[in-house]
């Protein structure tokens, strides 16, 4: 494939399409000769602005607003898909048809080019280079067959084959030689500098250890979707992660959907369920639409309508800008700082006592003196709990920080880099590669979760003890137990979640046989398989509502549509009231365990070491 063009403007992505033709060499050499001359530039990149200026303007109007009253503009819509690939976002999402390897970014808000796996180059250093770098820096990317080198196995000793009439000054392209000749002129940093770790809390506290057991099926589940849909987004967070402020919507975004699905907030839409008259349920609008295919393709208007989701209003797609009248884009609050099922949110790009000391005299100052606190960064979280102690001062019970996946703030692109960028997980059991397909290595088990993503288990963990403190001060009412516990088993999944904050019992029963839709729960697990290979695969025993079969099911990977067919599949709804967004590429499929070896003893030696 060729390189993919993307264009930032106004912090929002937009992946072109017509660079994919063999006028794209005459289109770059433009860009360069524009580049070269100062006039031509500034003139190139006001009219350039003004045009993308326009274009989110009627993209705003007539697509992302979602109105009854005013149909979308269907032939705006279309032709921006003749154009582009997705939507407009903040949240610029690699996949199978935007390959992050293939693209190029023309940032116009800070005038810089970036190339994902290299470098970013100030487009006004350009023309202090010499024009034959020029050449090399543009049509490398090009003119490779792949277009660039990368350290992974499906690529090494593969030769790189340069092409066009411009070849022979590919061939001696070296990036390496960019940074030692022209780094001031040419190279440029867009992370956001972190602070210093400050440990220092401006309270009366004492450290506690977070509990990070996740043994129930219900708190294994809700960590594993977590972890898939960290794998899902690896490649964002790795290559634009440093650029991310808390306040920034990718941050926000992802950050309100881990607080949802580990507070058990999140809701879970089947899209295939087990049918016993066919090999896939064809009355499933998803299938007979093929609306799942558009979505992991991504050539939607952002949001779903109601009725193929279940929900009172429509849809949104996650990291979608669309919105309904009056509200902000996405899902998430446009704070910082915001209160979620009685515990503060805090977002911060460093969890220390600095971050921690802030959020507890935010939350002294809306009047709380008793509360819990979970202080987040894109990789990290850390806990606090304030209360009154005897003399009538704040005190603070706060957990060190605990890493939410393998990734680390260190790894990820954005500083000017002193050699070649590798994008590559890290961790014992990390694989080179992200893809769902390769979570197993770090999300196998239940051990492996609770090692690789203690954070999340822990988040988990925390969000149950907060909704167990809510209940316990509720009254069980006037009737046997065995009556509401009745009542229970045959409530839809919205009533279900408000039942289990009634009392603590009820939240005991209602969270026995987790449920994940009206038809399916999990009744017990989580368990380990050997599906013929060396790595388990966490399995649960689920229940079909509808006959009473108990189901023994194992995760499998699910990334193309052509895969789906056949066995039992969710993807997670997001947020909270009318403002929630489903989560496409987060497919969470299972299927029959079949006669594979059940490991229902101790971890294997892989774990315990």
């Amino acid at each position: 494939m060729s390189p993919l063009p993307t264009v930032r403007f106004n912090r929002r992505y937009y992946v072109d399409k017509s660079f994919n033709n063999p006028g794209c060499l005459q289109v770059i050499s433009r860009i360069i000769a524009i580049i070269a001359d100062p006039e031509s530039y500034q003139t190139w990149l006001q009219s350039t602005r003004a045009q993308y200026a326009a274009y989110e303007n009627a993209i705003e109007r007539g697509v992302h607003e979602i109105r009854d009253d005013v149909e979308r503009d269907d032939k705006l819509f279309r032709s921006h898909f003749r154009k582009f690939r997705q939507l407009p976002s903040e949240l610029l999402l690699f996949d199978e048809y935007t390959p992050w390897e293939d693209t190029y970014i023309i940032d116009l808000d800070r005038e810089v080019l970036t190339i994902p796996d290299a470098a970013h180059l100030k487009l006004e250093g350009f023309r202090r280079l010499p024009a034959p770098w020029l050449c090399k820096v543009f049509h490398s990317l090009h003119l490779f067959d792949p277009p660039r080198r990368f350290d992974f196995p499906y690529l090494q000793g593969q030769e790189m084959r340069a092409h066009g009439p411009l070849g022979e000054l590919v061939l001696g392209l070296d990036l390496g030689v960019i940074r030692g000749a022209y780094p001031e002129q040419l190279l440029t940093s867009l992370a956001l500098e972190l602070p210093e770790p400050d440990p220092k809390i401006e309270y009366k506290h004492r450290m506690v250890t977070p509990k990070t057991d996740i043994s129930e099926a219900r708190k294994a589940f809700l960590t594993f979707v977590w972890a898939l849909t960290l794998m899902v987004y690896d490649r964002e967070i790795i290559l634009f992660g440093r650029e991310w402020s808390p306040d920034s919507f990718p941050f926000r975004e992802l950050a309100f959907a881990l607080v949802c699905i580990t507070s058990d907030q999140a809701s879970f839409h089947a899209i295939n369920r087990p049918h016993p008259s066919s090999h896939y349920n064809d009355e499933d609008p998803y299938f007979r639409y093929g609306l799942l295919d558009i979505l992991l393709e991504q050539e939607t208007p952002g949001w779903i309508e109601k009725k193929w989701t279940s929900t009172k209003v429509p849809c949104l797609q996650f990291g979608s800008m669309c919105h309904l009248p009056g509200k902000p884009p996405g899902i998430s609050p446009t704070e910082t700082m915001y209160w979620f099922q009685g515990v503060l949110i805090s977002l911060t790009l460093v969890t220390d006592g600095a971050a921690i000391t802030k959020a507890v005299a935010w939350g002294l100052e809306q009047g709380r003196s008793n509360f819990q606190i979970v202080v987040l960064s894109l990789f990290q979280v850390a806990f606090a709990e304030v209360f009154v102690d005897g003399d009538e001062k704040p005190c603070v019970k706060w957990s060190e920080p605990l890493y939410l996946s393998p990734k680390r703030a260190e790894h990820c692109f954005g500083a000017i880099p002193q050699k070649p960028f590798v994008p590559t997980d890290t961790g014992r059991d990390c694989e080179e590669h992200s893809h769902p397909c390769y979570l197993t290595s770090t999300a196998g088990t239940s051990q492996r979760l609770q090692r690789n993503y203690s954070g999340v288990a822990a988040l988990v963990n925390f969000f149950e003890v907060a909704a167990n403190r809510r209940a316990v001060s509720k009254s069980n009412g006037v009737f046997p137990m065995e009556l509401y516990y009745r009542v229970v088993d045959f409530v839809d999944c919205d009533t279900l979640k408000a039942c289990a904050g009634v009392s603590r019992r009820i939240r005991h029963y209602c969270h026995r046989k987790y449920r994940l839709d009206d038809r399916m729960r999990i009744v017990a697990g989580p368990f380990e398989i050997l599906p013929g290979m060396e790595t388990p695969v966490l399995a649960f025993d689920f229940e079909d509502m509808t006959t009473g079969e108990i189901l023994s099911l194992r995760r499998v990977c699910a990334y193309r549509y052509d895969r789906l067919r056949g066995s039992p599949t969710w993807v997670p709804i997001v947020g909270m009231g009318d403002r929630r967004a489903l989560i496409p590429q987060v497919v969470i499929q299972f299927q029959r365990a079949g006669t594979e070896r059940w490991l229902t003893g101790p971890p294997s030696s892989e774990d315990e070491s």
